[in-house]
């Protein structure tokens, strides 16, 4: 054969390995999500988002009006069949949940003024002031009420954030229901941007990792293989390529190995460094006995014999700051929060003794991590911890008072 003709069949049998690919790739996706497929992808495209498998779950992710937009799907017993969320300037808690239904944010209640609305649910609030100014907005009250749709519907604002979530999957129509919602939701975006505090909460736009299509990289590598073989190679000594394993091998910076793969562009990040902590808060850590790292291992359930680990991220050369939980190697929670200053482990044993300024809802049932962030009031610690995969939350009354052993 002529060196034109191997290098033509090359070229041939890399395309259609990459159609098998992309073929494989794209059913998988969608696998137990069938009946729904047309509509996540009437939703991608409208967002202009990428639709991507995080274990059981689809998840479709872009940008709503430069805002980062996450809408999942699940069929998980301990997760929301619909959830979305669209970070935003909140600067204040607010929730929203049936009446009869526990709330996990707020301890003030508040009554929108909607006698039709208060009749079906209960919103409550951390901070009277800021959420008084959103509900006096009729047409807040409005998206609101357009939002909670149905006695199975929670909405959550939370510093950096506004969540929405569904019991079960709507249906029909799902892409112009979950479009609905994300409308609304960007309307209450707008709306908080007016309420102080605001502007000390950065966003940073979903960079969506951009790469070719399966098939047209397979075509190119293809053929830039084929006649790089065909008419530059020459016999020579054999000497082992190693570059392909050295790619397989990065790792970003702080970050282990073995958990690369459960960590979405992470090449993009590394591992906060003790000198990214403030350094009050790593003194405080040290002097309670912890490493000061970005990288905290803890065990999330007790009765579960394997190592989870909790990663603060650093974006690498913009400002960025993300939370990301594995357990038992698959990652269960991740999100991006402004003003990060640190995060430890909070032994379960530890946890009886904190003094509370707000108390979780639920006892925990392994450790829990601290976060610390800064805000206007000073520094001010969370301390989350899941049970079932689901996150609860409580704010003690100071974070360094809180035992880390």
């Amino acid at each position: 054969m002529s060196p034109v003709q191997i290098a033509v069949l090359v070229i041939a049998g890399v395309s259609l390995l990459g159609l098998i690919i992309s073929v494989i790739r794209g059913s998988s996706t969608f696998s137990g999500y069938e009946e729904y497929k047309q509509e996540m992808v009437k939703i991608a495209k409208s967002m202009h988002a990428e639709i991507f498998r995080d274990g059981d779950d689809v998840v479709i992710a872009g940008n709503h009006k430069k805002l980062p937009l996450q809408v999942r799907f699940s069929y998980s017993e301990t997760t929301p069949g619909l959830n979305v969320r669209l970070q935003a300037p909140v600067s204040f808690t607010f929730s929203v949940v049936p009446k009869g239904a526990v709330a996990t944010e707020g301890r003030v209640p508040v009554r929108t003024g909607d006698e039709v609305f208060d009749a079906r649910f209960i919103a409550r609030t951390d901070h009277p002031t800021q959420a008084k100014m959103l509900v006096g907005n009729k047409v807040m009250r409005t998206q609101m009420a357009q939002l909670c749709c149905s006695s199975k519907t929670y909405l959550t604002l939370v510093t950096g954030s506004i969540e929405l979530s569904e019991l079960v999957i709507p249906s029909p129509h799902t892409a112009r229901h979950v479009l609905d919602h994300i409308e609304a939701m960007g309307a209450l975006a707008v709306a908080v941007e007016a309420i102080p505090g605001a502007d000390q909460v950065k966003i940073t736009p979903y960079k969506r990792e951009r790469s070719s299509p399966v098939v047209q990289v397979a075509i190119g590598v293809g053929a830039i293989a084929a006649i790089f073989a065909v008419f530059l190679l020459k016999p020579q000594s054999a000497q082992p390529d190693l570059s392909g394993v050295a790619a397989a091998m990065a790792t970003a910076e702080g970050v282990a190995a073995a958990d690369m793969s459960q960590i979405p562009n992470a090449m993009e990040w590394h591992a906060a460094k003790a000198e990214e902590f403030d350094r009050d808060v790593a003194a405080w850590v040290r002097g309670g006995g912890a490493d000061v790292s970005g990288r905290v291992p803890l065990q999330l359930d007790a009765s579960d014999p394997h190592r989870d680990v909790v990663y603060w991220l650093v974006k690498n050369g913009a400002p960025g700051n993300r939370l990301v939980v594995l357990q038992n190697g698959n990652n269960i929670y991740d999100a991006q929060y402004p003003d990060v200053v640190g995060l430890a482990r909070v032994p379960l044993a530890a946890l009886g003794s904190v003094d509370w300024g707000a108390k979780p809802i639920v006892d925990a049932s392994g450790d829990a991590l601290i976060l610390l962030r800064q805000t206007d009031a000073g520094i001010v610690g969370r301390v989350m911890f899941f049970k079932g995969q689901r996150l609860y939350t409580g704010v003690p009354k100071r974070y360094d008072q809180v035992s880390l052993q």
